[in-house]
């Protein structure tokens, strides 16, 4: 009854502390006078998917930050931490640079610029893969497929023990015979 007790009691303690702080976490921004939430945009920074392309496919990819950035901003670009230049944020607040892509697997397009909604600067990171052909195939001397099992030793050692189990049936059946008195 005590151990009941004990834990009703604990969780009804955890539950009203994270009333108390969950009621507690608006009072803890700023608001304007018609109750909006005033503060900076965040996060700083995001990432962004911008699929997968073939080697030496050209792309146009568009970045986009959460907190988005100033229309008419100048927004540094670069690829794979290569600067590409700077381009000028459009009124959706992101930017589109062209790519041609040359480095197998996963790379990335990153711009960053001014934000007046974080009051900071911004960037936005897209992720690409670029896939590449895969080697050829080494051709088997069987001509057959080559599956990535090799059995011809495990068939080996199995007929072994099948032969060797075999031996051992007829030279005990042998000396039974043998043995038997008359």
């Amino acid at each position: 009854m005590r151990r009941r007790f004990l834990g009703t009691a604990v969780v009804a303690t955890v539950m009203s502390l994270g009333l108390v702080a969950g009621a507690s976490a608006p009072a803890l921004a700023q608001t304007n006078g018609g109750g909006s939430t005033i503060g900076p945009c965040r996060p700083l920074e995001n990432t962004i998917d911008l699929g997968s392309f073939n080697v030496g496919q050209t792309f146009t990819a568009r970045l986009v930050p959460v907190c988005l950035f100033d229309v008419g901003a100048s927004v540094s670009v670069a690829v794979n931490g290569q600067s590409v230049g700077t381009k000028v944020a459009d009124a959706g607040g992101g930017v589109s640079t062209q790519i041609t892509t040359g480095q197998c697997g996963r790379n990335t397009a990153t711009a960053t610029g001014p934000s007046t909604a974080a009051q900071a600067n911004v960037a936005v990171t897209g992720v690409f893969t670029v896939v590449c052909p895969a080697a050829a195939a080494a051709v088997s001397k069987s001509g057959l497929a080559f599956t990535g099992a090799n059995v011809a030793i495990i068939a080996a050692v199995a007929l072994a023990l099948v032969v060797v189990g075999a031996l051992l049936v007829r030279a005990f059946r042998r000396r039974r015979t043998t043995d038997l008195p008359a």
